[in-house]
């Protein structure tokens, strides 16, 4: 009986092997050809680099001939003179510009004294004064900014931590004598000691205070100026339960001094004029001022922007945690300087800083705050004389907080008034000024001379009075629907005065006015026609 399956022959596994024989030998043949194909790529590429630099080559031998064949004459490489690119200072250039013009018209107006009366002499000497007068007129107006601070580098002094207590504790005998150096503070500050001092029910002095403020602005390390703010703060956290029939020592003893605040902007180099009154020193202060070397207690820089900022803030803090130290006019004082100090270049880089401390000084008012607000614009006003620098005072206000906003409106009322009163003078005695700000800002606008509407207002100036009477009039829609027939009144001579300034425009000025104008009558016009949508 013969089986259904058959052993496979060997024949088959011969053909197997054979088989996987051919897959090796192909296999090998195929990595040659794989190295062969590599060398041909890289001469290739040799190949294709030699033409490329007979072509880099053949471009250069044809720039040095001429369309007719001949060679083109190569100037010497040592005959060229290297350029070398210098950054000039403008500012310097034109502050020495202007002191050789006046230098020299100093010296014609003497070699002209000689060969004049004493009459003309004299009247001469007014000729020079108006015409010195009048340039300096011009220059305000055409910049916006107005200085609060020197120009140039600053030789600000270093922080001084003076104690007037007859008896000091361990604790402050330390501080003094840390905080005689740089290394000294830095480490004090970085420490935290001052921190589990107060934590502890450490009473901090009221000197301490005032040197810790003086850090913040005038240290040389700002590390050590943020961890002074640090201390500030955390010295300034409210006391518990046990000190609150103490309260007010705290507030008498915790507050920073408006002093020691204008103190640090003279150490700053404030124009004296901008302070109206320069601080009065001490007999101990003007000693420790004569003992102490001019080196080591001055450094040449400028103003640091960040401590700028920093001190700002902790000033309008201490106003804010302890008003009850502080007199009005101290608060109004300091709400006047920083409107002024918006204005100087380097306080208009730290507006956010001025615009908070701006807030926290209103708050700090009490019931009678809306005629102290009319006082800071009166006060400011006469101190930024120029329409330019005055619209500007509105961008340093911040339209959140009610106060702030209320400030803005009468600035700008006020700006409008001393405007009436120049063009139209005792103009301003027949505005009452018991109505509301838009009645006002409506009759001074609608006055019968038409003074904000005549012919010939300039475009720059009509601009800022249509800014001025938009700041004014305020945001509060609901007061805009209550003042009613004051708005159309306002929005027909809006309308007059774009009618006056026309529809072609071209020049810069003319665009400008004309869509300030537009802006505003458009917002009012909204606000009031929209009511009229709704009704019917």
């Amino acid at each position: 009986m013969s089986s259904g399956f058959k052993k496979p022959i060997k024949r088959s596994h011969r053909r197997l092997v054979q088989h996987d024989d051919s897959d090796a030998e192909q296999q090998v043949t195929t990595v040659e050809e794989l190295i062969q194909r590599k060398k041909n790529k890289l001469e290739r590429e040799k190949t294709l680099e030699l033409l490329f630099q007979e072509l880099e080559q053949e471009r250069i031998n044809q720039e040095e001939v001429d369309i007719y064949g001949y060679p083109i004459k190569q100037t010497p490489t040592e005959d060229l003179i290297s350029v070398v690119d210098v950054q000039f200072d403008d500012n310097y250039i034109m502050e020495s510009y202007t002191e050789e013009m006046e230098q020299e018209g100093l010296e014609i107006k003497d070699q002209v004294k000689d060969y004049l009366a004493p009459e003309e002499q004299e009247h001469l000497d007014n000729v020079f004064q108006a015409i010195k007068e009048t340039e300096e007129i011009h220059r305000l107006e055409k910049d916006w900014n107005r200085p609060f601070f020197k120009d140039g580098i600053k030789y600000i002094r270093e922080p001084c931590l003076i104690s007037r207590d007859l008896f000091c504790g361990q604790k402050e005998i330390h501080l003094s004598e840390l905080s005689a150096t740089t290394e000294g503070r830095s480490f004090l500050l970085a420490s935290g000691c001052m921190k589990d001092w107060h934590n502890s029910g450490w009473m901090c002095p009221h000197y301490v205070y005032q040197w810790l403020f003086e850090v913040v602005a005038l240290d040389q390390d700002k590390a050590t100026a943020r961890n002074a703010l640090s201390t500030l703060l955390m010295l300034w956290s409210h006391p518990d339960d046990r000190n609150g029939s103490e309260s007010r020592e705290i507030y008498e003893q915790r507050y920073i001094k408006l002093d020691v605040f204008k103190s640090v902007l003279i150490a700053y180099h404030a124009i004296p004029t901008e302070l109206v009154d320069v601080i009065s020193m001490d007999t101990e202060d003007q000693m420790m001022s004569e003992t102490i070397p001019v080196d080591s207690q001055h450094r040449s820089r400028h103003i640091p922007l960040s401590q700028l900022g920093l001190m700002i803030k902790a000033f309008g803090f201490s106003i804010r945690l302890w008003k009850e130290a502080y007199m009005p006019w101290e608060i109004r004082y300091t709400i006047r300087i920083l409107l002024q100090l918006s204005l100087d270049k380097a306080g208009h880089l730290v507006i956010q800083e001025i615009q908070t401390s701006i807030d926290n000084c209103l708050s700090a008012l009490k019931e009678t705050w809306k005629i102290d607000v009319k006082n800071i614009a009166n006060d400011i006003c006469d101190m930024v004389t120029t329409s330019k620098q005055q619209v500007h005072l509105l961008d340093t206000l911040k339209t959140v907080y009610d106060r702030s906003r209320y400030l803005r409106r009468v600035i700008g009322i006020t700006c409008l008034g001393r405007y009436l009163e120049r063009d139209v003078p005792g103009s301003i005695d027949n505005i009452p000024v018991d109505e509301s700000l838009i009645k006002q800002a409506a009759l001074m606008f609608s006055y019968p001379e038409k003074p904000f509407t005549r012919s010939n207002l300039d475009y720059d100036e009509c601009c800022i009075r249509i800014a001025m009477l938009d700041a004014a009039i305020g945001t509060d829609d609901d007061e805009i629907r209550r003042e009613r027939e004051t708005i159309i009144q306002i929005a027909d001579e809006l309308r007059l005065i774009g009618l006056q300034i026309g529809a072609k425009l071209g020049v810069m000025k003319k665009t400008i006015a004309n869509e300030m104008v537009q802006r505003v009558w458009s917002r009012i016009s909204f606000i009031i026609g929209r009511d009229d949508k709704i009704e019917s």
